[in-house]
């Protein structure tokens, strides 16, 4: 099994830095939209990437519906305005 914490629990300065390199690897591989980017956060805070996920789940137990939860926002109105998008 394994457990996942949202948020993380990291230092707000960690949280930042993951936030910026999730970004980074969005742009820098030229995503639209939505990504989740898969990070290890070392001893001392610093992020290192693992992958980027251009197809993140949407079941009740996949990790993008917990981060947007996390987020405080709600996943019926990302997923509305993610269409919105596509199709004004």
């Amino acid at each position: 099994d394994t457990e996942f914490v949202t948020p993380a629990r990291l230092s707000p300065e960690a949280t930042e830095r993951a936030a910026q390199a999730a970004v980074t690897a969005h742009r820098a591989l030229g995503l639209r939209d939505l990504s989740r980017t898969d990070l290890i956060i070392d001893p001392q805070g610093e992020a290192h990437f693992l992958e980027v996920n251009v197809a993140p789940g949407f079941t009740e137990t996949s990790l993008f519906p917990q981060a947007i939860s996390a987020a405080s926002l709600d996943l019926g109105t990302i997923c509305r305005d993610l269409l919105l998008t596509r199709f004004p």
